[in-house]
């Protein structure tokens, strides 16, 4: 389904990596708070799509709404398609920690919401709250239907809310662990990078974009 939307504009051209990663910030809008979140859910099938996709859709929609009153809010939804063949691949070269199979093909979505104050900030986070939870609701309920097919659907971390169980949804954590306590027994990276591997909070395409003046 992603492979006939074509580029709008097409800028691919020889440049600095220091000059790609700049453009590539256009959109960042400085002095804002931004809130991130992420679902993960298999490629339904094609007669299906309209119905799942959409239910998706308008739950972001929906969920956007209620904060449409919160000054300078700018609310982002993005698709982000991830083939089996990129997991097969990735099997063929030893794997990776998520450990996705080649059973299905996946959507990753990410949510965004930035906003000017933080007097905003507990407001938002309740509403991503529903965002990320309502989302999983649906799919479950495709699932359930038979609209959606059964699938392992780990979290993306680097999309992850803190408040998202993303170690409840990996199957290799155990693995994780044991590299965790191998490498970095005593919390080194932890406490330095605000992360280490495997820690129990997570640091914090076709889009759609909502601005509220």
């Amino acid at each position: 389904m992603f492979t006939n939307i074509g580029p709008l504009i097409n800028n691919a051209k020889t440049r600095t990596y220091a000059d790609l990663l700049t453009t590539n910030n256009f959109g960042v809008i400085k002095g804002s708070v931004y809130t991130i979140t992420t679902e993960t859910m298999p490629l339904t099938k094609a007669e299906d799509a309209q119905k799942v996709l959409g239910a998706v859709y308008q739950h972001w929609r929906n969920t956007t709404k209620s904060l449409i009153s919160t000054p300078g809010l700018i609310s982002s939804m993005a698709w982000q398609p991830i083939p089996k063949r990129l997991a097969r691949k990735a099997r063929e070269l030893g794997g990776e920690l998520l450990d996705l199979d080649d059973d299905v093909d996946r959507i990753i979505l990410e949510y965004n919401y930035s906003y000017p104050s933080q007097l905003s900030d507990e407001k938002v986070y309740l509403a991503l709250q529903s965002l990320y939870e309502g989302t999983k609701d649906i799919v479950d309920q495709f699932t359930q239907s038979g609209k959606v097919p059964e699938a392992y659907l780990p979290l993306f971390a680097n999309d992850g809310h803190f408040r998202q169980d993303y170690f409840g949804r990996l199957r290799t954590v155990d693995f994780a662990r044991s590299v965790r306590d191998r490498y970095d027994p005593h919390g080194f990276f932890a406490d330095r990078t605000g992360g280490s591997i495997c820690e129990d909070v997570v640091d914090v395409e076709v889009s759609f974009v909502v601005v509220s003046r």
